[in-house]
């Protein structure tokens, strides 16, 4: 199993640190492009209508992600209700729109992250997290003592910020993959925020992750 990189942060503390610099930035939230500066820890709330509890609407092995993903015993996806984007053609607009699910704090969330683990997925896949990356964080040190370990896979609307990407998320690109394919992956920015998404957007940003899926033989 690859060892994913956010267990050298927890094991050096560092996981911890960039945990609690997330969480003040929900003070001020710049979490995602909408940049709407209210103050989530004191109950106001914008654009993605979310506070300072998670707020999931499933927990599950996904046996029908994407082949790279899923691979032969399913994606733990952790599936996250309401969004920072406003996508038109979105397929979970009852999550995403409506707020479906639980609201949970960090230790229910990383017992969720433990349950998947313990059904052999292969990776955590979470499933539109950017409006909650401070509270996934938190989750993920709480699980980190309870011994998680499985790779994470950050599965965004694509609308995300490359601050947070950078400051706190860590990417692995797949061992599968050719060296000329992890170099674009390390190239890899994250495109601006548009609202709303349309479907020609859609269809031409995801054209070099279609291609990618086919070098790895899904």
């Amino acid at each position: 199993m690859l060892y994913p990189s956010y267990l050298n942060l927890y094991e050096t503390g560092e996981l911890a640190e960039r945990a609690a610099a997330a969480w003040e930035i929900l003070r001020s939230c710049t979490i995602c492009p909408q940049n709407c500066r209210c103050n989530r820890i004191a109950g106001k709330t914008g654009v993605c209508r979310s506070g300072t509890e998670a707020i999931v609407a499933s927990w599950n092995v996904h046996r029908r992600e994407e082949p790279p993903i899923s691979g032969t015993r399913g994606a733990g996806s952790i599936f996250f209700g309401y969004c920072q984007a406003r996508c038109t053609y979105c397929q979970n607009f009852s999550l995403s729109q409506g707020g479906l699910g639980h609201r949970v704090g960090p230790e229910r969330l990383a017992n969720m992250m433990l349950y998947l683990q313990k059904k052999q997925c292969h990776n955590l896949d979470l499933v539109t997290p950017t409006h909650f990356v401070p509270q996934i964080l938190a989750a993920l040190v709480v699980a980190c003592d309870k011994g998680l370990r499985l790779p994470i896979v950050y599965n965004c609307a694509g609308a995300s910020l490359r601050r947070i990407q950078s400051n706190h998320l860590a990417r692995n690109a797949p061992a599968g993959w050719s060296t000329a394919t992890r170099r674009r992956w390390n190239r890899t920015t994250w495109a601006p925020y548009s609202p709303p998404c349309d479907a020609r957007g859609y269809f031409r940003n995801s054209r070099g992750t279609a291609l990618d899926r086919r070098r790895v033989g899904a």
